[in-house]
């Protein structure tokens, strides 16, 4: 039975991508294969974004690179047996390395919202009881409360990806190892938060996106 601490996790934010190439195929199988462009640069242990793909299930997902055949790369943990959600042959797409990962220090704590799954109830005459099936689950958020201090280079990069508009990817390690990767709009209240014996927070807001919305890892 494994146990793990929140204390001593650390949340880090993408602050630079290499340059996006295609992928041709992708592969049905437990652990995806996707055939990508030659020249890609891409090693064991990188950590991927797929930008966009004929399967929307994939669009926005981060994944961790298990195997290099020259073009042929292991998507860990991403398992695509399912013909019905990941059509085969239609999976083609584009992805990117992220190539710099950037601490957010000061966080005081991480609160998640949404994620709910929701569901279609119905009855039929002959019944008393409605039954239900399940349908969509809501959008998930990450919300954090960090101590104000716009010296710390992270703020840079947040209000940046803020003010684009732009998907940022982001990585939560728990001091076991664990690891947990999204990919997220980012919002930072323009604002920081004032009660009196306390110090300056700022709240900052994560829009996850992607289908599951996080992709982990035991180590």
């Amino acid at each position: 039975m494994a146990r793990t601490a929140v204390n001593g996790a650390v949340l880090a934010i993408a602050s630079a991508y290499g340059t996006a190439f295609n992928f041709t195929a992708a592969t049905n199988a437990t652990e995806c294969v996707v055939t990508a462009a030659v020249g890609h640069g891409i090693i064991v242990g990188d950590i991927v974004e797929v930008v966009t793909s004929g399967w929307q299930r994939a669009e926005a997902r981060i994944f961790r690179v298990s195997v290099v055949a020259t073009n042929n790369l292991t998507l860990e943990g991403f398992n695509t047996t399912s013909a019905t959600l990941f059509p085969t042959g239609s999976g083609a797409g584009t992805m990117r390395k992220i190539n710099t990962w950037q601490n957010v220090s000061q966080v005081i704590n991480i609160s998640q919202s949404g994620g709910e799954q929701q569901f279609l109830s119905y009855q039929y005459l002959d019944q008393d009881i409605q039954s239900q099936i399940p349908t969509t689950r809501n959008p998930t958020a990450l919300q954090l409360e960090l101590h104000d201090d716009i010296t710390q280079a992270f703020y840079a990069t947040i209000t940046a990806a803020q003010q684009s508009q732009s998907l940022t990817a982001f990585r939560i390690t728990a001091r076991d190892g664990k690891k947990w990767f999204g990919n997220a709009y980012l919002s930072l209240a323009g604002f920081p938060t004032m009660e009196a014996n306390n110090v300056l927070r700022r709240t900052l807001d994560m829009a996850l996106v992607g289908d599951p919305p996080a992709t982990s890892y035991s180590t």
